[in-house]
């Protein structure tokens, strides 16, 4: 993420038709990470109903792509308003 990116997705400006046209294109990449990650998730033989460690490292690694998919949805929308 450029600066620019970062001080937009804390509140210091509208981004550019660029800079959506690559939040879109990321949004579209967490989208297919998380997609394979929940689809990989379903299929390890290691998941345990009760959790454990290997529930939690897909937790992690799941909420921090929803929170980078959250702060891109962010930024998006807030170009889309005007």
């Amino acid at each position: 993420m450029s600066s620019r990116e970062i001080m937009n997705a804390q509140g210091f400006g509208k981004p550019t038709f660029d800079e959506v046209l690559d939040l879109r294109g990321e949004k579209a990449d967490l989208e297919l990470r998380i997609k394979n990650l929940y689809s990989e998730m379903e299929n390890d033989p290691e998941i345990e109903l009760e959790g454990g460690p290997v529930c939690d490292q897909y937790g992690d690694e799941l909420n921090k792509l929803e929170n980078k998919l959250y702060k891109i949805n962010k930024q998006i929308a807030l170009y889309d308003e005007f």
